[in-house]
């Protein structure tokens, strides 16, 4: 085993609370019977995490897309006004 099976429990304890009671029923014999959940549970993070990345990346991307063409509208009537985008930073 990787770890010891009682740290085993602890941390199973810690990652899957819904199943505290049953690990302190059943103990180390149980352990094989959490392989799936725990996978199913880790996968759902993974996604969750993934999601919110992609969320952020997206909104990042959108938040750019934005500012270039405020920038684009900016330059454009600066120029049809006569002022250099540096006059205007005053």
């Amino acid at each position: 085993m990787l770890a010891p099976p009682n740290e085993l429990i602890k941390m199973l304890k810690a990652a899957m609370p819904e199943y505290v009671s049953y690990l302190d029923e059943y103990g180390e014999p149980a352990l094989h019977n959490l392989i799936q959940p725990l996978e199913e549970k880790l996968l759902a993070s993974i996604r969750a995490e993934l999601n919110g990345t992609i969320g952020a990346l997206m909104s990042v991307e959108q938040a750019k897309t934005i500012t270039d063409h405020v920038a684009k509208i900016d330059a454009e009537a600066r120029k049809k006004v006569g002022v250099s985008p540096l006059d205007g930073a005053k």
